[in-house]
């Protein structure tokens, strides 16, 4: 069972502006996945998309590692707090980077829902990869936009709730871990009468369900993303 009255309020809080990013790019070189990803949870989304995109003869580049602050750090997108940077996946040095203390209570409710999490900027790093405009997610408007922010935000929550079906089909998941990540991304929607057009809108929680549960039950073709 869920434990999501227990949940303190910075948590809530957190999950609600769960993402930052910032535009750029960095070459990725081969790389061994034990060595980059040593969480067996990270290297499985890995493994996920390395094989979605040779499934269609594309060349796949992985995020350049999934890191854990527990202090002010630099990142290649400037300085990173974790008491007010939840968890983002960095466009710089397409790094995926998270406060220890958000893992840390979101895992006293079980590991899938921290898992969602990390699919769900994962799933930016694979836009990114290929070629989505993620610019206006922090209000930087290049003239492509290819989606609105909130758009990519909930397009992203499709694309977890894709690797929430495969890591199902391959007897990853315990019984309740998909309700698991239905509480945190419910918890991670807007405040009511957040704009449409706001670069950090991510949709109430019940839009981002919505789009979590395409992913979950279409798969990849459920959540337009043209790989």
């Amino acid at each position: 069972m869920t434990r999501i009255a227990a949940l303190p309020r910075a948590l809530v809080l957190a999950l609600a502006g769960l993402l930052f990013f910032a535009p750029a790019a960095a070459a990725q070189a081969e790389y061994n996945r034990a060595a980059r990803f040593p969480d067996v949870l990270h290297a499985d989304v890995d493994r996920f998309w390395a094989e979605q995109f040779a499934l269609v003869g594309r060349t796949y580049e992985a995020p350049g590692g999934v890191v854990r602050i527990d202090g002010p750090v630099l990142t290649g997108c400037g300085r990173a707090d974790p008491v007010t940077s939840a968890a983002f996946y960095c466009v710089l040095d397409e790094t995926i980077y998270y406060a220890g203390d958000f893992r840390d209570a979101l895992e006293t409710i079980g590991d899938f829902g921290w898992i969602v999490v990390v699919a769900h900027e994962w799933a930016h790093h694979v836009q990114y990869q290929l070629g989505i405009d993620l610019g206006p997610m922090v209000g930087q408007n290049s003239g492509i936009g290819d989606l609105a922010p909130i758009e990519l935000e909930q397009q992203a929550d499709c694309l977890a709730g894709a690797y929430s079906l495969d890591a199902e089909a391959t007897g990853w998941l315990d019984p309740g871990d998909i309700q698991e990540a239905i509480d945190v991304t419910s918890l991670a929607g807007d405040p009511v009468g957040t704009p449409f057009n706001d670069p950090f809108a991510h949709g109430s929680g019940e839009e981002r369900v919505a789009s979590y549960l395409n992913g979950y039950q279409g798969g990849i073709g459920a959540c337009d993303l043209a790989l």
